[in-house]
């Protein structure tokens, strides 16, 4: 009877020590990752132009009391004509697109858009190019260089030379929560044609800082 005991005995351990080591090969470690994207995001906070009969920003456009300007934008002192003529409008602050009118426009009228861009996503953004577009689709892209854009209205053609974008330059970046300042001077060219009135827009190509890519 002792025998018996002690072999029920022995086979009792051995099934317990067996189930301790099934035990310990099923066990498995698990590991979660949280991943949260930041955002690309910037609209234009400031556009208006230094001759649209409003003073939008005393600090930069005192001066616009409806006198046509006759050369670049200084802040509250740009050269003027001694006529109010022509005009130019801006729209499209706190959105991503500005559309610039020129109405009653003539050659050698000298307008400027004036611009702040704001950076409202959380990852630094780099200016890659700089695009214009008019209503029958066509484009142009810049990068600091002057352009001429051609707008055509019932047939009849405005040709606005873009001379630079100052203050603003491809590769500029904007930290999350900056901003930058910049001007848009803009001529009207001899062969532009009598009783034109058109509009261009703005589109300013921003990335990511770490995609931006060096155009040669």
């Amino acid at each position: 009877m002792k025998r018996v005991g002690i072999l029920a005995l022995a086979l009792v351990l051995a099934l317990g020590v067996l189930g301790v080591g099934y035990a310990m090969w099923d066990e498995t470690l698990a590991v979660e990752g949280i991943v949260h994207t930041g955002e690309v995001s910037a609209v234009w906070t400031e556009a208006f132009s230094n001759d649209d009969g409003l003073v939008s920003n005393p600090a930069k456009d005192a001066d616009d009391g409806g006198l046509d300007p006759r050369d670049y934008w200084v802040a509250n002192g740009t050269p003027r004509y001694d006529k109010d003529v022509a005009m130019c409008i801006v729209e499209g602050a706190g959105t991503q697109e500005m559309r610039v009118t020129l109405a009653n426009a003539y050659p050698s009228y000298h307008p400027t858009v004036i611009f702040s861009i704001d950076n409202t996503g959380t990852i630094p953004v780099k200016l890659q190019a700089m695009e214009y577009s008019v209503d029958d689709g066509t484009t142009w892209n810049s990068w600091n260089g002057t352009i001429k854009i051609t707008v055509k209205l019932f047939g009849l053609k405005v040709v606005i030379s873009v001379l630079h974008c100052l203050g603003v330059h491809v590769g500029d970046q904007i930290e999350p929560g900056g901003s930058a300042q910049g001007q848009l001077a803009m001529h009207i060219e001899q062969e532009s044609e009598e009783g034109a009135s058109g509009s261009f827009r703005v589109r300013f190509n921003l990335v990511q800082w770490n995609e931006f890519e060096v155009v040669p």
